[in-house]
């Protein structure tokens, strides 16, 4: 089970701490070559990120994103998502969850020296 709800994008930050990975359909446990889409029909892509929500750190997530979005994300670099933003979280294991971040826009917050 999974649940997934939006969230103001005034209360998420994030720093980006992967490189993006092309994201892909699974169907029984098993991945298929196509590709997960957004709500807008267009191919996204994850990368690691480091969640803060309200100024509060929550530990290590995924942004989802469209591939040319995620392209131009920094490493070390913070970021707040804009526009529609939605957070999913689903079951890893009986110990942890997968916390992941949808969203088509960021902006850059502060940049790594």
């Amino acid at each position: 089970m999974s649940l997934a709800f939006e969230i103001d994008s005034n209360n998420v930050s994030f720093v980006a701490i992967g490189k993006p990975r092309k994201a892909f359909v699974y169907e029984k446990g098993e991945r298929t070559e196509q590709r997960v889409k957004n709500a807008n029909g267009v191919s996204v892509s994850r990368m690691d990120i480091a969640l803060a929500l309200n100024a509060e750190p929550q530990g290590r997530a995924t942004l989802q994103a469209p591939d040319d979005l995620l392209d131009k994300l920094g490493f070390g670099t913070a970021y707040q998502p804009k526009g529609h933003v939605q957070i999913g979280v689903s079951p890893r294991d009986q110990f942890s969850v997968n916390v992941v971040l949808r969203a088509d826009a960021v902006e850059e917050v502060f940049v790594a020296e």
